[in-house]
């Protein structure tokens, strides 16, 4: 597992041709400018990624196994001093007997500046505990801020319980609604 604490600021961190597994979260960051690339995540706690008020630039990632106490596949939440863009491109979530409890990604909003979480691109399997309680693919927690902004563009998957769920308060967009379940 690759993790700092949560109450300093990390610098700019590097995880690149990585095997990633952790009993609480693969991947666990406060503060940070994150690049992930080329990775695989072959076993996580309650969340595979777990970022607080920091910023991801993701691509390239397989997920594998999420356990009974999983739930999500990548957990923001809010608690950083700035900007947060949080970009996931070309990731495949193969959770074969289980999915996560909540979402394959939930999201809360920085209150006091933009928040950017960008999805592309994403091909997932379960996205609940199973295929007959399906959870959506994002989840949004409620903000005030006025600078939330989600988009979901590219995402394959079985059932689900909706792309984009929650969010009040966030500007969602989602140009390709084109998945194994509408079509």
């Amino acid at each position: 597992a690759v993790g700092s604490v949560p109450i300093v600021m990390s610098y700019p961190i590097t995880l690149r041709d990585c095997t990633l597994s952790g009993g609480d979260a693969a991947v666990s960051l406060s503060q940070a400018i994150v690049a992930l690339r080329d990775c695989k995540i072959e076993g996580q706690g309650r969340d595979g990624i777990r970022l607080r008020g920091a910023s991801l630039d993701a691509s390239n990632l397989f997920a594998s196994f999420c356990p009974p106490q999983g739930r999500s596949f990548l957990r923001y939440l809010a608690g950083g001093e700035g900007d947060s863009v949080i970009r996931l491109e070309r990731a495949v979530v193969d959770y074969e007997d289980r999915g996560p409890i909540e979402a394959l990604i939930c999201s809360e909003a920085e209150p006091q500046h933009p928040t950017l979480l960008r999805i592309t691109d994403l091909s997932a399997g379960l996205t609940g505990v199973d295929a007959g309680h399906p959870n959506p693919i994002v989840r949004l927690a409620p903000t005030a801020s006025t600078a939330a902004r989600c988009v979901v563009d590219g995402v394959a998957s079985g059932t689900h319980g909706g792309i984009v769920a929650g969010g009040g308060g966030w500007s969602v967009s989602q140009p390709d609604r084109a998945t194994a379940q509408d079509q």
